[in-house]
């Protein structure tokens, strides 16, 4: 029998519905065995005999086909996607955003194989017949891709082969701890730990409710020391401390039951005489979590991805064993409570809270006030609020995660400050930025260049990040008579019939140009579009710098233009 068999299909077109399968690709990483061929029968007797299908997006694409084509639907457990497994699990599996989800993206940011995707003409497919050199380049064209795909199904297998010690034998066999997403491994570990039967409601509807609390900054920037403050796992905490999975308790009364003690506002009632087993397992894997990162044990992460996705779980009704609204709500009531409660308490000595956002406050030392009282008062903070739970627990901490010599918050159009939208650079130096578009993955190649050539290193070392819009502009247009091929977009065209809309870039794209791939440059002269038009790099070479189009560059650097509003705040 085949243990693992990667699948990759060749048809003649990509419209899922039309499509004909006109070449079979098959690889058995076990044995080193490649199956290239025309022979349905063949191939499908491979398929259904294989226990594991792996595939590059054959859930949207070679799977439909085959049910189309053959009437052949395999078992929900029997097929792997490799590029769903790497979009949903995407967090976890790299800090620095994919640049797409192609699989000659993921293999070359990956670095999996030196050689990459090849390249091939898909007319070649069109054809009913084919020469030995076609046959010669089609096998060679699939040979690579199934084995770009047995890679990254090999990286996945040992990335995530930590998450199977806490799921039961059955899903680890078929491949759970890898092919799941996030939610749905948390919630089968949580069952297969405390023993609970795992259940599932597809059909009840998400409540809404609120989320965590998040408080406007009140200044735009502050050069100075800023401390910032972390409640550590506080949704874990709240769990923990409030006993939010043990609503169902036999052994208190209405009466006795917990409801916040008139020290906090929530909606559900909970056990105050015993800890429930969740609770009990998430303070065992906390304590786990202590010592595997004591030890540098990779297994620490998986802890922490359990703990801190158990809320997003018990708010989700298709989890049915663990699902409870209230104690969802309430987890991020009591959680809002807590950071109120630090902020009033800080407040009241003098000390300025410029931000906060979720479990974090950021603070402002102001002169004559001194960083350790700061300090000393966070720490009573957090003992204080641990006392006002059923369970405390010395775990709980309000703990200093940096000192920070510069941070400014950002504003949109109508001039109100975004939420999560920050820069701050750390008494060691190191810059941290939230939200902005410049460390998004669609951002574009010439602005990230001119961040990191103009403005990064001022940030670290002036302490300022605004620019008038002449400067910019400028800097713009320095770096496009330099290198134009900053400001392209690649795209992938294929034949017309893949369009649907002919008034399409694509389809426009492959009227004048072809099929292949181009890198594309925004204009205002020349090439396809209407208004705005998209012409190659060759054919940009010969505008006038103006005539290029930098309105994306200007929008995605636009945080860093000092307006009238703030010229005079930082200088």
């Amino acid at each position: 029998m085949i243990n693992e068999l990667i699948l990759d299909l060749e048809t003649d077109s990509f419209d899922t519905e039309k499509a004909n399968i006109k070449v079979f690709g098959m690889y058995e990483p076990a044995i080193d065995k490649y199956t290239i061929t025309t022979d349905e029968v063949k191939a499908l007797a491979m398929i259904k005999e294989a226990k594991f299908i792996i595939t590059f997006n054959g859930k949207e694409y070679d799977l439909p086909i085959l049910y189309n084509q053959y009437g052949l639907k395999l078992p929900r457990d029997k097929s792997i996607d490799v590029y769903q497994i790497f979009k949903k699990r995407q967090s976890v599996i790299t800090m620095r955003p994919f640049s797409n989800f192609k699989l000659k993206t993921i293999v070359k940011e990956l670095h999996l194989d030196e050689v990459g995707k090849l390249d091939i003409d898909y007319n070649i497919f069109k054809k009913d017949k084919w020469t030995d050199e076609e046959k010669q380049q089609i096998e060679k064209y699939l040979k690579q891709d199934l084995l770009l795909t047995s890679k990254c199904w090999t990286y996945l297998k040992t990335r995530f082969d930590p998450f199977k010690e806490f799921m039961n034998a059955k899903d680890v066999s078929n491949w759970k701890h890898v092919n799941s997403s996030m939610g749905l491994y948390v919630y089968k570990v949580v069952c297969h730990l405390c023993n609970l039967p795992e259940e599932y409601d597809f059909d009840k509807e998400h409540a809404i409710y609120e989320g965590a609390f998040v408080q406007q900054p009140t200044k735009e920037f502050v050069r100075g020391k800023v401390l910032c403050f972390d409640f550590a796992s506080l949704y874990p905490m709240m769990f923990v401390h409030a006993n939010l999975f043990s609503y169902k308790c036999s052994c208190c009364s209405p009466e006795e039951k917990w409801t916040g003690g008139g020290n906090f506002q929530i909606k559900g009632s909970y056990c105050k005489k015993k800890q429930g087993k969740i609770e009990e397992l998430i303070k065992k894997l906390y304590l786990l979590r202590k010592d595997y990162k004591k030890n540098h044990d990779e297994r620490e992460q998986v802890i922490k991805i359990i703990i801190n996705s158990l809320y997003g779980v018990s708010g989700s009704p298709i989890f049915k064993s663990l699902y409870n609204l209230n104690t969802a709500q309430d987890c991020t009531a009591l959680g809002q409570q807590c950071i109120k409660y630090a902020i009033a308490e800080l407040t009241k000595v003098g000390f300025n809270c410029l931000y906060t956002d979720t479990d974090s406050v950021y603070v402002e030392i102001p002169d004559g006030k001194d960083e350790k009282e700061c300090i000393e008062l966070a720490n009573k903070v957090s003992h204080e609020l641990s006392n006002k739970f059923p369970f405390p627990w010395n775990e709980f901490h309000f703990k200093l995660e940096c000192k920070i010599k510069y941070i400014t918050f950002f504003k949109d159009e109508d001039e109100e400050f975004k939420k999560k939208n920050y820069i701050y650079v750390t008494e060691e130096g190191k810059m941290i930025i939230k939200g902005l578009a410049i460390v998004k993955k669609d951002c574009s190649e010439l602005s990230k260049y001119i961040f990191s050539k103009y403005i990064k290193q001022n940030i670290k070392d002036k302490l300022m990040c605004k620019y008038s819009k002449k400067e910019i502009t400028n800097w713009i247009y320095a770096e496009l008579l330099n290198d134009r091929s900053l400001a392209a977009k690649q795209f992938s065209v294929k034949s017309k019939d893949n369009y649907k809309n002919e008034t399409s870039i694509q389809a426009m794209l492959f009227a004048k140009y072809g099929e292949g791939e181009f890198k594309m440059v925004k204009n205002h002269k020349m090439g396809v579009g209407k208004g705005i038009k998209y012409c190659t790099l060759e054919e940009a070479q010969k505008l006038n710098i103006q005539d290029l189009d930098i309105t994306i560059f200007q929008k995605e650097l636009k945080p860093f233009i000092r307006g009238e509003s703030n010229s005079k705040l930082e200088v």
